[in-house]
């Protein structure tokens, strides 16, 4: 999301634009507006809006005079896509929703609206999010903190009194003994092959930011 006081910009026929500096950022459902600055016109606004599915584009295709005048246009859109929610909430749901409840062992009510899908597969995705954070713990857990995609580096000579070698890697896969007690990872070292390797022979490689 781009904040208020930075420059907003898009792609109009593949090339990149200036859309001015953002003055004003609000948000409806999944579409935020923008009022900025334009670019090189002083005193006149410009208004955007942006959403996952369309990208980002100008809402009115044309220049506002002043401050007040983009602001009862941002209201009059806004307002625009509340009424289009609220109709589309109250319709059929999608085949595509219907489908997410039924392959997740979810009721679906023969009354059932849009947007009474919609909220079921919010709640639903966000069951599996938390589901999935903790098998992802368990396993780092178990795995003594190492984990899939972790870059990872060995160490090692290859005669007695050789240099110390080192190579890095991805773990792209960890393993464990039928008993539990030996663990291992699968590492695709860079320029080598897949190779197996106990935990105790790896070390983490700390990331840019963590």
């Amino acid at each position: 999301m781009v904040k208020v006081g930075e420059r907003l910009q898009y792609k109009l026929m593949e090339k990149p634009v200036d859309g001015g500096k953002v003055v004003h950022v609000s948000q409806v459902a999944h579409v935020t507006f923008y009022i900025t600055e334009h670019p090189w016109l002083q005193g006149q606004y410009n208004l955007f809006d942006w959403s996952e599915k369309r990208g980002m584009g100008q809402s009115v295709l044309y220049d506002f005079n002043s401050y007040e005048e983009v602001s009862d246009a941002l209201t009059k859109e806004q307002v625009k896509l509340e009424e289009i929610l609220e109709r589309k909430r109250k319709g059929m749901p999608t085949q595509k929703q219907v489908y997410f409840l039924f392959s997740n062992g979810m009721p679906i009510p023969p009354d059932l609206t849009w947007g009474q899908a919609s909220d079921l597969i919010d709640e639903k995705m966000v069951q599996l999010d938390k589901e999935r954070q903790a098998y992802f713990q368990a396993k780092a857990e178990k795995y003594n903190g190492f984990v899939v995609g972790m870059r990872v580096s060995h160490s090692y000579r290859e005669t007695r009194n050789g240099p110390l070698m080192r190579v890095e890697g991805e773990i792209v896969k960890l393993t464990s003994s039928n008993d539990g007690h030996m663990k291992y990872a699968w590492v695709k070292f860079d320029g080598y092959a897949k190779t197996r390797f106990e935990l105790d022979a790896l070390q983490k490689i700390a990331q840019e930011g963590a």
